[in-house]
C-alpha cells in the first residue's frame, strides 16, 4: 500500500511503522513528504482542487516509488495499479509504467454518474452550472436536479476539479457495475438510531447470497479467466466469506487510516482472549500503534457493546482476507 502524507492531519509514519511491525501480511510503502502542503487559503476556496493539485504534484514519486521499491524487488509483474477515488491522477502514472490501472470507487452510483456527466458536458464545450440554468438531466437520477443542490459545484475550481475525476475515470481499464437486485429490507430507522454500524453490518450480511450468486451469473459465467481476487470494502467484509466459498482470494480496499485499522484488530484480539468490553471503569488502554494510552472516553462509538462487536468483528474479518492490495491510501 503507497500512502500520502496528509497536509491536514500530519504525518502518521510512527503509527503505520507500528502496524507494519504488527501485521507483516500488510507492506506500507511512504511516499516522501517532499511536496508542500496545499495553501490554507486553496483549501478554503476549494478543498477538492486542492487536494487534486496535491496529488497531481505526487505523479513523479509515485512513479519512481513504484519502480524502485516495487518492480525493482519483484519479478512477477504488476497486476494492476489500484487507485482511490480522489487519487486518480496516477492513473497517468500507470499508463507511463504500462501497468493496467482500476479505480476502487467507494462512494454511490449517483455521485459518479455527475462526475461522468461533468466531464461529458466539459467535453462538449458546455458551460459550468450557473444559477439560472434549468435542471440539469444527469443520467442515473430519477428526476432533473436542480442548480441549488448541487453546492459542491457552483465554484468553477471545484467543478473541473470533478469533471477531471471523471475524465480519468474513462481512461482506467475498466469500470463495470453490476446492480444487486433490491430485495433486502433497509434497517428499520430505531436500528440505526441504537447502533448504525451494527444496523448497516447486518443488512451487509444478508446480501452474502445475493452477492454470490451475482459473481456466479453475471461475471464468472461470462468469463473463462479466472478471477484474481474479489476486492471488498472496509465495512463489507461478509463478503469475505463469499469470496472462499467461491474458492477466490480476497482483499480489503482500506480507506481510513492506520490508526482506525489498529483499533478494530486490537478489539478482535480482546475478544478472542475472552476480555470483556470496554468499561468507564477500566484503565486507559494499550493499543498498538497509538503513541499514547487511550482512554475510555475519547472512545464514544465502541461505548455501545453491539457496535464494540461489530468493529471487532470487522477486524476479525481483516485478518481473514489474504491481505490489503496495492493501493494508494490517503492517511
Amino acid at each position: 500500500m503507497l500512502a500520502i502524507h496528509n497536509p491536514i492531519y500530519g504525518g502518521t509514519s510512527k503509527n503505520t511503522e507500528s502496524l507494519a511491525s504488527i501485521h507483516t501480511e500488510i507492506r506500507f510503502i511512504e511516499i516522501p513528504e517532499t511536496i508542500p502542503a496545499p495553501p490554507p487559503e486553496a483549501l478554503a476556496v476549494s478543498p477538492a482542487s486542492a487536494f487534486t493539485s496535491y496529488f497531481i504534484d505526487h505523479k513523479t514519486l509515485v512513479k519512481d516509488t513504484i519502480v524502485n521499491q516495487v518492480m525493482a524487488h519483484n519479478p512477477a509483474p504488476i497486476a494492476s495499479v489500484v487507485v482511490d477515488m480522489f487519487c486518480t491522477a496516477f492513473i497517468d502514472v500507470a499508463k507511463e509504467l504500462g501497468v493496467p490501472s482500476h479505480v476502487f470507487y467507494t462512494s454511490d452510483a449517483a455521485f459518479l454518474a455527475t462526475m461522468l456527466y461533468l466531464s461529458d458536458r466539459e467535453d462538449k464545450g458546455e458551460p459550468k452550472f450557473r444559477p439560472t440554468d434549468p435542471d440539469y438531466i444527469i443520467p442515473c437520477y430519477s428526476n432533473p436536479v436542480p442548480y441549488r443542490l448541487l453546492p459542491l459545484l457552483h465554484i468553477d475550481v471545484e467543478y473541473e476539479a470533478f469533471a477531471n475525476h471523471g475524465r480519468e475515470f474513462k481512461d482506467s481499464n475498466e469500470i463495470r457495475f453490476i446492480k444487486i437486485p433490491e430485495t433486502i429490507p433497509a434497517p428499520p430507522p430505531e436500528a440505526l438510531a441504537v447502533s448504525p454500524a451494527s444496523a448497516y453490518t447486518s443488512y451487509i450480511n444478508d446480501h452474502k447470497t445475493l452477492v454470490k450468486d451475482t459473481i456466479v451469473n453475471q461475471v464468472m459465467a461470462h468469463n473463462p479467466a479466472p478471477i484474481a481476487s474479489v476486492v471488498v470494502d472496509m465495512f463489507c467484509t461478509a463478503f469475505i466469506d463469499v469470496a472462499k466459498e467461491l474458492g477466490v482470494p480476497s482483499h480489503v480496499f482500506y480507506t481510513s487510516d492506520a490508526a482506525f485499522l489498529a483499533m478494530t484488530l486490537y478489539l478482535s484480539d480482546r475478544q478472542d482472549k475472552g476480555e470483556p468490553k470496554f468499561s468507564p471503569t477500566d484503565p486507559d488502554y494499550i493499543i498498538p500503534c497509538f503513541s499514547n494510552p487511550v482512554p475510555y472516553r475519547v472512545m464514544s462509538l465502541l461505548h455501545t457493546d453491539v457496535e464494540y462487536e461489530t468493529f471487532a468483528n470487522h477486524g476479525r474479518k481483516f485478518k481473514d482476507s489474504n491481505a490489503t492490495p496495492p493501493s494508494f491510501g490517503r492517511k
